[in-house]
This record gives structure tokens, C-alpha cells and sequence, in this order.
């Protein structure tokens, strides 16, 4: 686990990496009480400046990640936060998480995809023949039974095992709202996170979002050393 920034759009997400590079190390440290200094994560609000159109921040710092979401070919690149030498520590590289929530009525697309535990005897065949409608009728009448405990990994499990889909979660948790949640990562680039949210969207429609911008407690406390 590690240091945080949560952002709540996917637009967005570079203005939390500028944070998290940018911050100066000390001053974060300052915000935080010697009892607070024994937490593993620390999560701030991005809220990007009014003055500050979304997609020019988003163009700014796309600049600066050297990314464009709309470059034919996206290359995976590793970024690490400054003082960070990628050659010494290869693994401190900075990630990236994302979460996406969807109301019952929401979920057509999410059944495509998912589908009932073996334990309710439904093959993955006949879930697929069942229309929209009494596929999201029967995930209503047996919720309880699908999400026992709530942010607890539940039993609609991934069915497809298509590319795009390799990092959706096996399995989906049920929160505390009632909502059914997709939670990914963290993954290591900033063009892998795009994929999954793009691949997320396009196939289950834009849920309720949040994306994390994280790296290690190490990195955050300045435990490296030289």
C-alpha cells in the first residue's frame, strides 16, 4: 500500500499525478500528526483549479506524461515519481487504480460479461441466451445470495475471457449503498489504466468513477535511501 491521490473523473486522473510528482515530499509529511504517521495510505480530493478548463489541464498534463489518449498505438511507460531512480528501484514506479459503480438498473452490460457462481446451476451457455431484462430480474431476486457480505468479493464471476477484459476483477463486490462494483489495480502505467477504464466504459456504460494515483509507503516517507 502507499500514498494515494483519488480522483474523480477520468479527465482528471493526470492532474492527480502532478500532485503526487510535485508535492514537495517535506510537505506532506508536515500534514500529518505523529499518530497519522503509522497509516499506509494517505488519500486527498483532487479538485482541479475553476480557472482551469478540464480538458487543458488534461492537454498540460498530457504534455508533460508524454500521453495522449489519442495516439493510435498506446505504449506502456513506467513513471516514477521525481528523486525516483527507475535504475536502482525498478519497482517504485508509480500506479494507478480505478473503481466504477453501477445501480441495479444499470448492470445489462455487466451481465453480459458476468455471471452466476456454478453453485446456482446456471451454465454460462443458458445465462448468455437469457435476454437483458430476466438476466438483471434474476440478479435483483438473488442478491442476497450473490453478495452475502457487503465489499466482499461476491458469487457473479467473469464469464468472458475476451483480452479487453483481462484485468476486470474475477469477481464483483456489492457495496454499501447497493451498488455493483468493478474495482481494478493498481495497474503500472498510465496507458494500461486508459485501456481499462476505455474498455470499461465502452462495454458497461459510464458508472460512478474514482481513480487512484499511488505509490509506496517508501517512496511517500523518503525510506529509499541514496
Amino acid at each position: 500500500m502507499g500514498f494515494g491521490v483519488f480522483v474523480r473523473s477520468v479527465n482528471s486522473a493526470e492532474c492527480g499525478v502532478l500532485i503526487l510528482q510535485r508535492f514537495k515530499r517535506e510537505t506532506l509529511q508536515m500534514l500529518l500528526t505523529n499518530k497519522l504517521r503509522t497509516l499506509l495510505l494517505l488519500a486527498l480530493v483532487v479538485v482541479a483549479p475553476r480557472a482551469l478548463a478540464t480538458n487543458d489541464c488534461a492537454r498540460s498534463l498530457g504534455e508533460l506524461l508524454r500521453f495522449n489518449s489519442e495516439a493510435s498505438v498506446l505504449r506502456a511507460t513506467k513513471r516514477f515519481p521525481v528523486g525516483v531512480d527507475p535504475a536502482t528501484h525498478p519497482a517504485e514506479m508509480i500506479q494507478y487504480g480505478f473503481e466504477s459503480e453501477y445501480g441495479l438498473d444499470e448492470i445489462a452490460g455487466i451481465l453480459k460479461v458476468y455471471g452466476p457462481d456454478a453453485e446456482f446451476g446456471i451454465s454460462k451457455r443458458d445465462w448468455l441466451a437469457m435476454n437483458d431484462e430476466d438476466r438483471m430480474s434474476w440478479v435483483r431476486t438473488n442478491m442476497s445470495a450473490l453478495f452475502p457480505e457487503k465489499r466482499k468479493k461476491g458469487k457473479l464471476i467473469k464469464l468472458s475471457s475476451e483480452t479487453k477484459f483481462k484485468n476486470l476483477p474475477e469477481r464483483l463486490i456489492q457495496d454499501e449503498t447497493g451498488n455493483i462494483e468493478i474495482i481494478v489495480g493498481p495497474v503500472d502505467t498510465l496507458e494500461d489504466w486508459y485501456k481499462v477504464v476505455k474498455n470499461t466504459n465502452d462495454a458497461f456504460g459510464a458508472g460512478s468513477m474514482q481513480s487512484t494515483v499511488s505509490v509506496s509507503r517508501q517512496v511517500f516517507f523518503g525510506e529509499l535511501g541514496a
